[in-house]
């Protein structure tokens, strides 16, 4: 059930999901944005966490451009071994997502490793130690967005207005300042991070203080200063580093009670275009083009949250219309396993 919350927090939330601004003083910011008193806007955030409506505040991280690798792996897990096979790939500190789905592979988890060689040491492992008698390795080709932003609106207001486009930020689109597709296969330059610059990412990543100069919060935690702080996190900013800081809410909590990995069976000629258009829908939260080993013939995936699981087969369908495929499938959600974030240079 969604939890209670008014039009001011709404319009809050929708903030704060797009981005927290990298200022001295970024809720004053945020409480003129939304037509907050001043101080009311970190009050308000202070509260929405402690009632769980937010999951996460801090820095959202490109994993590729800090050396990670990643894969989506996909296993059949016989009923009676679902808890003991979730038990043993939970315990990857790579792994940040398990979900059970509704399909023949029924567990879904995502692996980070620091770099491709031991990604694929992880997987190996990983596999050998579950025991699965089928799964699937799809590691990403390339990355048509990642963003989770779900529009909020309270109880007695209407959804906002349909668009039919969403602006993605490059560094959402997987892309290089210069618009180049950016790859997960390696081809880039491994980056080099201070010790110093190592353990501001960890305490961002963490989460951010609730105070009214949280950037001042975080650099005295780590002996610095916050000028030293803001001016590199708005490089990393401009770099596509740090994709920015935000807000990640509990989407249940705000009445996105369903959701479904399409997957979809597109031609090659047809992949960027169609990745494209896809990703370019405000409900599409992730969209990615992977590999798709024998006997799996999916090749594009995108993640749709709605409010119910017919407004995600409505969702799919009008996209499938919108980019002249059928052949997809709804892979839905029916239990987290896991849901974490992960810990970078730990």
């Amino acid at each position: 059930m969604a939890a209670a919350f008014d039009a001011a927090d709404s319009r809050l939330l929708n903030l704060i999901q797009t981005e927290i601004p990298l200022t001295a003083a970024p809720w004053a910011a945020l409480a003129a944005r939304a037509a907050l008193a001043p101080g009311e806007a970190l009050t308000r955030v202070a509260r929405l966490k402690t009632k769980g409506l937010i999951r996460r505040l801090g820095g959202i991280f490109d994993s590729r451009r800090l050396g990670y690798r990643g894969t989506l792996c996909a296993f059949r897990a016989p009923a009676g071994r679902v808890q003991a096979m979730a038990a043993v790939i939970n315990a990857y500190a790579g792994v940040t997502h398990n979900y059970t789905r509704r399909h023949e592979y029924n567990m879904w988890c995502t692996l980070l490793a620091p770099g491709q060689a031991e990604l694929e040491r992880l997987t190996e492992e990983m596999r050998s130690r579950v025991g699965a008698d089928k799964w699937l390795n799809l590691p990403a080709r390339r990355y048509f967005k990642v963003r989770v932003n779900f529009p909020v609106y309270s109880p007695g207001e209407g959804p906002a207005p349909k668009t039919e486009t969403w602006e993605t930020d490059r560094r959402d689109a997987g892309e290089d300042a210069g618009g180049a597709a950016v790859f997960s296969g390696g081809g880039m330059n491994e980056p080099v991070f201070t010790d110093a610059e190592k353990r501001l990412i960890a305490a961002l990543q963490d989460g951010l203080p609730l105070t009214e100069r949280p950037y001042a919060a975080l650099a005295a935690g780590l002996g610095q200063r916050e000028e030293d702080v803001l001016a590199a996190l708005t490089l990393w900013r401009e770099q596509g580093v740090l994709k920015r800081v935000a807000a990640v809410p509990r989407h249940r909590l705000i009445g996105y009670s369903a959701n479904a990995l399409v997957v979809w069976r597109i031609p090659a000629a047809q992949v960027e275009t169609a990745g494209r258009r896809l990703a370019a829908r405000p409900e599409v939260t992730h969209c990615y083009e992977r590999e798709s080993p024998p006997g799996w013939p999916y090749n594009v995936y995108a993640m749709i949250h709605a409010r119910s699981e017919d407004d995600c087969r409505a969702l799919a369908g009008d996209a499938a219309e919108m980019i002249g495929i059928k052949e997809y499938e709804l892979l839905f959600s029916e239990a987290e396993l896991k849901k974490s974030s992960i810990k970078y240079f730990a």
